[in-house]
């Protein structure tokens, strides 16, 4: 399942103008339905089980191009010496949960629970109840600011297919050169 997960990291170019990124410039890392079109090649460097690939952009492309994502972000190049580290806020764990939630791969399925326990643990989320559906296990979870609620499939993850997932999430999420 690792292979499945593998997402390339930033190239430190621009997938729009194909410039190389500075230290210290700002810009849009993307996770993109990936395109059926891509060579063979190209689709082992950047693949994401379940459809997904990233993609950055520098301002300028990303304004101009205005490309389709499924969830982005906007991010700096790091300094040389500076510590890579998480660059996505709750907002946007939220809001990729959320848009997951009509997926129906089991790979996005696994990854949509990640981020659910994820937001658990952040007091994003609280589990509420279980519901038996058609053998399914489904949690049902309520936003602890909102008066929403979201029912989440339990895909019966093992304790290492979790940090597997939770690996891979790292991985999209973080910026590294």
């Amino acid at each position: 399942m690792i292979a499945d997960w593998e997402v390339a990291k930033t190239q430190g170019v621009c997938g729009g103008c194909g410039r190389s990124f500075e230290p210290g410039q700002e810009y849009y890392a993307a996770l993109v339905e990936e395109s059926e079109e891509a060579e063979e090649g190209e689709k082992e460097k950047s693949q994401a089980s379940g459809g997904f690939e990233r993609q950055d952009y520098c301002e300028e492309c990303w304004e101009r191009e205005s490309p389709e994502a499924f969830c982005f972000w906007k991010t700096r190049v790091p300094e040389p010496a500076q510590k890579k580290k998480l660059l996505v806020d709750d907002e946007v764990l939220l809001e990729f949960f959320e848009r997951l939630a009509e997926a129906s791969e089991r790979v996005k399925i696994n990854f949509r629970f990640v981020l659910a326990l994820i937001l658990m643990r952040k007091r994003i989320l609280k589990y509420q109840q279980t519901q038996l559906r058609d053998g399914q296990e489904i949690w049902i979870m309520g936003q602890v600011r909102e008066q929403t609620k979201h029912e989440v499939v339990n895909p019966r993850l093992d304790d290492a297919g979790i940090e597997e997932v939770s690996e891979q999430l790292s991985a999209i999420l973080r910026s590294e050169l």
